[in-house]
Order: structure tokens, then C-alpha cells, then sequence
């Protein structure tokens, strides 16, 4: 399957990969790893169950809590949202992991979607200062954590953070980031001259992961 992944023909990965599970049932690595294989076939209910299978056979994956959450906060599809699971999740794979800062970001991302946004600014904030990459998105929910909760002067301090951030990190500028940032902007009332070209180049994009909150995919790989 690993060879059939390196070279992007996922169906066949995934053919391998389902052999082995009636082998080795009961090993959750592999659920994860046909996790992997869905999201970037998009299938989502698929991917879904694949992590809930990790779960249940290690509860103490927190790869695949910190992922399943991030998809129940902010998945493309919002059919698939529940924001409260998400903080759950989330809560459980920070639990298992108080040191994993992106797990701090997904359950600040929960929070936020489920509109404790004074929890998600606490939160976010902790994990801002404490991650060297994939900060991006954290910035951007920061500062439209402040913003709900009337804390202006801040939100606005933390979106300049955010751009100067992504001046010398410009490979996180992905389509996730883009229209969380779009999100914050209009939130904000910022004026951004560079937004209708993005917003322009979000809408074209034809190859969106609907899982992709963030690609946790690039976390684990």
C-alpha cells in the first residue's frame, strides 16, 4: 500500500490496505493509514469511520482524535460538522498529548465553532505562542476570538501578527488558510487588497479536500 501511496494511485492503496485488515483487524495503525488513503480519495464517511475504528481499537491514538476533530469543527462539507464532538475530541487528544500545541489549535478551533469564545481565545493563544509551524490558521481563529468577544484592539494586533507570520511562511498560505483568512477579514471589516484575488482563487481551485480542515494529513504523514 505504501508504495501505491508514494506514487498517488490511491484505489490500489486502499485495495492493499483493506487486504491487510482482514489480516490484522485489530491493528488501529492501520485504520489510521486507511484513513490517510480516503482523505485524499475525499471520501469523507469513509475516512470517518476509519478514525473511529483507530479509536476504538487505541484509545490512546491521539493523532486520529486531534484528526476526527478537526473535521467535525471545520470540514468543508458542514453537513459533516458537530462542534461539540469536536471539542471532545479535542479535549481528549490534548489529555493524552498536554504538549502536542496543534492539538491545543483544534480545540481551539472546536471552541470557536461552538461559540465558547472566550475558551478558544485562551487556548489559541497558548498554542500560538508555543508552535513553529502550521500557525497560520491558529493566528487567524485567535483574532476572530477576540473580535467576538469585543476585545478589538487585540483581535486586530493578532491579525497583524497573522501577516507578518505568513510573510516568511508562505508555503502555509493554503486554501484552508485562505478562507479562514477571507472569514476573518469579513469578521473584522478588514479592507485587504490582496482578498478578492484570493477569494477569486479559492473559487476557482477544483482539486479542495472537503476533509482538508487544515490538512492534518501533513501532520501525520
Amino acid at each position: 500500500a505504501g508504495c501505491y501511496y508514494n506514487q498517488k494511485k490511491y484505489d490500489k492503496a486502499v485495495a492493499d490496505l483493506e487486504r491487510a485488515l482482514e489480516i490484522k483487524p485489530e491493528h488501529a495503525e492501520l485504520h489510521w493509514n486507511r484513513y490517510l488513503l480516503y482523505s485524499k480519495l475525499e471520501q469523507t464517511d469513509n475516512a470517518i469511520t476509519a478514525l473511529q475504528d483507530a479509536i476504538e481499537l487505541d484509545a490512546g491514538l491521539t493523532k486520529a482524535y486531534r484528526t476526527l476533530a478537526s473535521i467535525y469543527a471545520d470540514c468543508d462539507d458542514e453537513s459533516y460538522r458537530d462542534p461539540e464532538a469536536a471539542v471532545e475530541l479535542a479535549f481528549k487528544a490534548v489529555t493524552l498529548a498536554p504538549d502536542d500545541s496543534f492539538a491545543k489549535s483544534v480545540l481551539g478551533l472546536a471552541y470557536y465553532r461552538s461559540g465558547d469564545f472566550r475558551e478558544a481565545a485562551t487556548i489559541l493563544k497558548t498554542a500560538a505562542e508555543s508552535l513553529d509551524a502550521d500557525k497560520a490558521w491558529t493566528l487567524l481563529f485567535l483574532s476572530m476570538s477576540h473580535w467576538q468577544l469585543g476585545n478589538h484592539d487585540v483581535a486586530r494586533s493578532w491579525y497583524e501578527r497573522f501577516t507578518e507570520w505568513i510573510k516568511t511562511h508562505e508555503h502555509e498560505l493554503d486554501d484552508y488558510v485562505v478562507r479562514i483568512r477571507l472569514e476573518a477579514e469579513e469578521l473584522m471589516g478588514v479592507d485587504d487588497s490582496d482578498s478578492d484575488e484570493l477569494r477569486q482563487d479559492l473559487q476557482d481551485e477544483q482539486n479542495v479536500n472537503p476533509l482538508d480542515p487544515k490538512d492534518p494529513v501533513k501532520k501525520d504523514r
